[in-house]
């Protein structure tokens, strides 16, 4: 004990602990453990709302459904493997959740500029199978683009 709490509790005896914080004993181990998960939550429901609020409603269904779906399977596979949820492990479930926001906005935002343009006869179905086409073309360039200029 330092001469400063010393005095101090000499000063004022009826502080029994003044050397302890005052909510100490507020944030145990549990609270952390919630604290986490609703931020956790709270960041997907922000990101499923902005998916929403991008689109319009008929896209806005698919990618919510298309970003739920790589969440849960994730978390299925961290389930299946009983893996321990750490801050580790939130991080990287969010990394997939923004890699996935990421894929859905390119391949979306694809998908409507090809609407825009003329079909020429041609269903919605055909439409949208052209349109993946172009962007698993666009990924193949871009990484055999890379695999050059990398050497």
């Amino acid at each position: 004990m330092t001469g400063f709490q010393a005095a101090l509790e000499a000063d004022f005896p009826f502080i029994t602990h003044a050397t302890e914080r005052p909510l100490d004993h507020c944030f145990d181990w549990q609270s952390h453990e919630a604290v986490m998960r609703i931020s956790s939550l709270l960041s997907f429901v922000a990101i499923l709302g902005y998916l929403a609020l991008r689109f319009e409603w008929r896209f806005a269904t698919a990618a919510v459904i298309a970003t739920m779906h790589d969440v849960l399977v994730t978390l299925g596979f961290l389930a299946v493997t009983r893996t321990e949820i750490s801050l580790g492990t939130v991080a990287a479930v969010l990394t997939v959740l923004g890699y996935s926001m990421h894929d859905t906005i390119i391949v979306f935002d694809r998908v409507r500029e090809d609407l825009a343009k003329p079909r020429h006869g041609r269903s919605f179905i055909a439409h949208t199978h052209k349109t993946g086409r172009q962007i698993v073309d666009m990924a193949m360039q871009g990484e055999l683009l890379i695999a050059v200029l990398d050497r």
